[in-house]
């Protein structure tokens, strides 16, 4: 997809003032942050984003939960394959098999496991610099009820996934419904 601008926010407040200001919030339960060869040729492997493999298991460890707990994610797919990599990384699919996974649906708006529900990166553009903040404000709406057509049931915990370069500096984070 070509580069665009865009923009978004995301306000990031304790809980008491989210409450005093009668606002619907989310936790941040956890957050994983990972870096690799900016290189793939220097990777042992060109196919494995071991970083985030290790972004994602220090964010779920934080939040305690695992990646079976996840309900709803919004993950970087600026190219399909890309995509498809982050999926097998995240632990969603074994090694190989994400392409298949996401060509049967399950990781549709009704599969068992929603992946970027309102199009991902490609859909919107790409716009660098404002992608993160979108893909948690993305998961913020499904986590409180407000994602519309797109809204995949009452999701509790939600996932974001973005890098930079080619999985060389990855951050996770792992967005929770208040208890």
């Amino acid at each position: 997809s070509p580069l665009s601008d865009g923009a978004a926010f995301v306000l990031v407040t304790t809980e008491d003032v989210a409450r005093d200001m009668g606002a619907r919030y989310v936790e941040v339960a956890g957050m994983g942050m990972a870096v690799s060869t900016l290189s793939v040729i220097d990777r042992d492997d060109m196919l494995d984003f071991s970083a985030t493999r290790r972004a994602c298991g220090k964010a779920l460890r934080e939040a305690g939960a695992s990646i079976d707990d996840v309900d709803v994610l919004e993950v970087n797919d600026d190219f399909s394959i890309t995509g498809v990599l982050s999926l097998e990384a995240l632990g969603l699919f074994e090694e190989g098999q994400a392409a298949r996974m996401v060509y049967e649906g399950r990781t549709s708006l009704g599969g068992e496991k929603p992946v970027n529900t309102f199009g991902g990166l490609k859909a919107r553009g790409h716009p660098v610099g404002a992608t993160g903040a979108y893909q948690v404000s993305e998961i913020y709406l499904q986590l409180t009820g407000g994602a519309g057509a797109n809204q995949v049931g009452d999701p509790e915990i939600g996932l974001v996934h973005n890098y930079g370069g080619l999985d060389s500096t990855t951050v996770v984070i792992v967005l929770r419904k208040p208890t």
